[in-house]
């Protein structure tokens, strides 16, 4: 199945197969660091000097902080589901991109893709990535001169969602099956203070599912366009 037919990215079996890998994953790394962070503690009990609970309390607070980022991971992949549920998939290439910050985009932005004007205007549109550890992957494959490797790894590069809104990047992946699923955002500017802010999630995709119904009432029965490939 073409995953651009499919009225939703949900709707692409080869897509839900790769959220339910992703989920498991992630919630394999939020099962691996509760397991460390009571065993880092039962290992100096039993094993280690008294004069090493220094280095075992860095530890423990290493694996307290991953637990963490780690829970914050498993939000954004239930997130991911919520827009893949909403919006379906586009197929794109040569989009413009760069692995740096993005000064209108906010401090907290590192790397960013451009995106068509869904509403019909002539400029492109930013989306961003968060600065986290689990965009690596991704801005290693935005400097400026990437290894045809690299390119390949993000050539086409499928896109679900409102780039004005929220949206789901992914590389891709044998037999039209998506790769490394990411959460990007538009971050909007305060009037007052010019600065990128980032909007509250729910209300985002309630927006986001009201902008994909107004898209099918214009052009219902139609799937979202895909560019030829160029030569």
């Amino acid at each position: 199945m073409n995953p651009t037919e499919a009225a939703t990215a949900w709707e692409h079996r080869p897509t839900r197969r790769a959220w339910w890998r992703h989920l498991a994953i992630t919630l394999a790394g939020v099962v691996g660091w509760a397991v460390a962070l009571p065993g880092s503690l039962a290992v100096y009990v039993i094993l280690l000097p008294t004069w090493m609970a220094l280095i075992i309390a860095l530890t423990m607070g290493y694996c307290g902080y991953r637990l963490l980022v780690q829970g914050v991971c498993v939000r954004d992949v239930l997130r991911i589901a919520q827009v893949l549920r909403t919006c379906p998939w586009h197929i794109l290439y040569d989009v413009p991109r760069d692995g740096n910050e993005r000064p209108d985009q906010g401090g907290s932005s590192m790397g960013w893709f451009e995106f068509p004007d869904p509403t019909g205007g002539s400029d492109l549109v930013p989306v961003v990535f968060s600065s986290h550890y689990r965009t690596q992957w991704w801005l290693r494959r935005l400097v400026p001169k990437p290894t045809p490797e690299q390119r390949a790894d993000i050539t086409p590069l499928w896109f679900s969602g409102n780039p004005w809104l929220a949206g789901v990047i992914a590389g891709p992946g044998r037999k039209d099956t998506p790769r490394r699923l990411h959460l990007v955002r538009h971050l909007p500017k305060n009037e007052q203070d010019k600065k990128a802010v980032v909007p509250p999630w729910f209300p985002l995709v309630r927006a986001l599912e009201q902008a994909e119904s107004a898209r099918r009432a214009q052009a219902p029965g139609h799937a979202p366009p895909t560019p030829a490939r160029p030569e």
